[in-house]
């Protein structure tokens, strides 16, 4: 399992060196194709040779800085165990990979730092989540985006609670009825808790303790700021929120046992839960920008936004997604430059605010064109 971290994140942005690689590969998760990924990865680390040759590395020092990475080419079970895409970065005495599901476009880079942007989709509000399914007979943990649910393999998690506990809870002195199934099953409906009995307040007490355990395997997450949902009976919901520990687990969950779900039906009724609580968020930064305009707290201004993001002002920043404003920008003296059309030397001037943003701890939301305020492609709410 791979986690990218903000500290992870901000440790790539920051690094500088002369000779920066940065490789971006989309990969298969199962199948012959991955098979041709390795192809296409050995295709790619010449590239990067060319690029380094080309700028002048010596060509002992170029094979040297890509070695580690050229002992992955042949290592089938690296291959066999991949997520979306696989993002790469190699230094003098640095290298360092992460699986993610995350659909990259092929990538060979040489530059003084590490090319970032198209991790950038992680750490936008919605844009990456973790799902934990929970049922008797087992437990799942998955990290999923719109593309998919990848399952995570965290050691310490309790594999179902009949196992954990040596106790099945439809034995307990306790009344179920049966409840809403889950969506898309037929004729089968999960578990639901009811009445006052002693054996209720004991199964609820043992499943609190099972719970417990779980999000102590959970903490290998913290650190992380990506959503979390829960898949599961419904009354099972307040017994797991009572024993959470993790900062960002959602109201909303997918009701139903999921055991009764293929996966592409769990990873469509997460993304379901993940758009309302994303679009719901979307709505708040909106109207707090609509009630902070004029006020000196927000602005649209691309040039009075790009100073604030340097300076660590900018406590969330609102995106028009696919819109792009070519130019540069020197944060020392607080020149812009804008272009109509992408000139030699130029960059996206809205990916600089959306790395920033995130650097400096702040929160990213996308917004469709035609819903972000003003109509402008960018906005801020300032902390100060």
């Amino acid at each position: 399992m791979d986690l990218l971290n903000r500290e992870e994140l901000e440790f790539l942005a920051q690094s500088r060196h002369r000779w920066c690689v940065s490789v971006f590969l989309p990969t298969h998760r199962a199948g012959k194709e991955t098979l041709q990924d390795s192809v296409r990865f050995k295709n790619l680390l010449k590239e990067a040779e060319s690029e380094l040759l080309a700028g002048g590395v010596p060509k002992m020092k170029a094979r040297e800085l890509l070695a580690a990475a050229r002992q992955l080419e042949g290592r089938a079970s690296f291959w066999r165990q991949q997520s979306d895409g696989l993002a790469l970065f190699l230094a003098p005495g640095f290298f360092q990979y992460f699986r993610l599901p995350l659909h990259f476009q092929e990538l060979a880079l040489l530059a003084e730092h590490f090319e970032i942007k198209p991790l950038l989709p992680l750490f936008t509000v919605g844009g990456r989540f973790y799902l934990l399914s929970l049922s008797q007979k087992q437990v799942r943990v998955f990290e999923g985006t719109q593309y998919g649910l990848r399952e995570l393999d965290l050691q310490g998690i309790p594999r179902g609670i009949q196992e954990t506990l040596k106790y099945d809870v439809r034995e307990a002195q306790q009344q179920v009825h049966s409840g809403t199934g889950a969506p898309g099953a037929q004729g089968r409906r999960g578990a639901v808790f009811h009445g006052q009995a002693v054996g209720v307040d004991d199964a609820k007490e043992r499943i609190l303790q099972y719970f417990l355990q779980i999000d102590k395997g959970l903490r290998l997450l913290n650190g992380q700021h990506a959503p979390l949902i829960l898949a599961g009976v419904k009354e099972l919901f307040p017994i797991y929120r009572r024993a959470n520990s993790y900062d960002h687990l959602l109201e909303d969950g997918v009701e139903g046992n999921p055991d009764l779900l293929s996966l592409d039906q769990l990873h469509r009724a997460a993304l379901d839960t993940l758009e309302r609580n994303s679009q719901r968020l979307r709505n708040q930064a909106a109207a707090r920008y609509d009630h902070l305009a004029g006020s000196g707290r927000a602005s649209n201004d691309l040039e009075e936004i790009l100073r604030s993001v340097y300076q660590g002002r900018v406590a969330f920043a609102l995106l028009s997604a696919g819109n792009e404003r070519w130019g540069s920008f020197h944060p020392e003296n607080g020149s812009l430059t804008t272009h109509e059309s992408r000139q030699p030397g130029d960059e996206d001037l809205l990916n600089t605010v959306a790395i920033e943003t995130v650097l400096h701890r702040g929160s990213l939301y996308a917004f469709p064109p035609q819903e972000m305020p003003g109509r402008s492609p960018v906005a801020a709410v300032f902390r100060y």
